[in-house]
């Protein structure tokens, strides 16, 4: 599993990547690879540990802004749990 970014190596053409795919895919397990189509984009192999670190990573940042933004737009007002209770019908 990657336990640091590093630099951005150079793309591999998907040719390349086409004839090798046992080496890049073995080489995902260290570090991501890039692959460049003939299109112009380019995309990214990763390990799937890797991936789900950076998946996780980006959640919680999300999270940490709407955190944020909900502290940010907070005007005080709170209801205790038999005023939401009595409002919305349910009985204990």
């Amino acid at each position: 599993m990657l336990t640091k970014t590093s630099k951005i190596r150079k793309p591999v053409g998907i040719s390349n990547f086409r004839k090798d795919l046992a080496l890049y895919i073995k080489k995902a397990q260290r570090e991501p690879v890039i692959v460049s189509t003939t299109g112009g984009g380019s995309r990214v192999l990763l390990d799937v540990d890797f991936y789900n670190t950076l998946v996780e990573a980006y959640e919680d940042h999300k999270d940490a802004e709407t955190l944020s933004k909900a502290i940010a737009h907070d005007d005080g007002t709170r209801y205790s749990l038999s005023d939401v209770k009595k409002r919305y019908g349910i009985s204990s």
